[in-house]
């Protein structure tokens, strides 16, 4: 895969995908339901897969295919459930499934050492999701942000690179802030 770097038609379009992707991304923020979060997640990985079908970046494509399809998962058990704590079982059935999937788009669209940062991103985040614990949620977060963003950087998606880039120090800064507010509490009962 070369990197694309020359103004085309398809990297515009690329980038206004990538543009309404990180919108549609950060409106996920002005709710408060977990089922609107999901569903707004999956709208911007949505865009997010049209601007790398655009760029030619198939890796990235599959591997948010696969974040889509765990995204609906977890909807489709936050609808049955109806918001009530979601069964171990089944999370770890959907981490299976990722794992399985992200083998199998590696195994068919490896072509370069950079498509692994897309598949690797993707386990850490699913990891994250898994594992439930906000603090290592967080702590995690940081380096699948650094493989999107290094990932973004070689396949030319320029509103992905700074995007990413501020969600990277997003992500800094709200590691730095839970601690010190776990801190704070600890400090406040003692």
């Amino acid at each position: 895969m070369e990197i694309v770097w020359n103004i085309t038609a398809w990297f515009i379009v690329a980038q206004v995908l990538m543009l309404v992707a990180y919108a549609a991304q950060n409106s996920a923020y002005m709710v408060k339901q977990r089922v609107w979060i999901l569903v707004a997640n999956m709208i911007a990985i949505g865009f997010q897969m049209g601007a790398f079908a655009a760029l030619g970046a198939w890796t990235g494509f599959w591997m948010l295919g696969i974040s889509i399809s765990r995204s609906a998962a977890f909807l489709a058990n936050e609808l049955v459930t109806k918001g009530k704590p979601k069964n171990r079982i089944f999370d770890t059935i959907v981490l299976g499934g990722v794992v399985i999937g992200a083998v199998l788009v590696t195994v068919f669209t490896y072509e370069s050492w950079h498509d692994l940062l897309s598949v690797v991103a993707v386990l850490v985040a699913s990891i994250g999701l898994w594992q439930r614990n906000v603090k290592i949620f967080r702590i995690l977060a940081i380096p699948m942000t650094m493989m999107w963003l290094v990932y973004m950087i070689v396949v030319g998606a320029l509103v992905g690179i700074v995007f990413e880039s501020i969600s990277l120090g997003v992500v800094i800064c709200s590691v730095i802030l839970y601690k010190k507010s776990v801190d704070k509490v600890t400090t406040d009962v003692a």
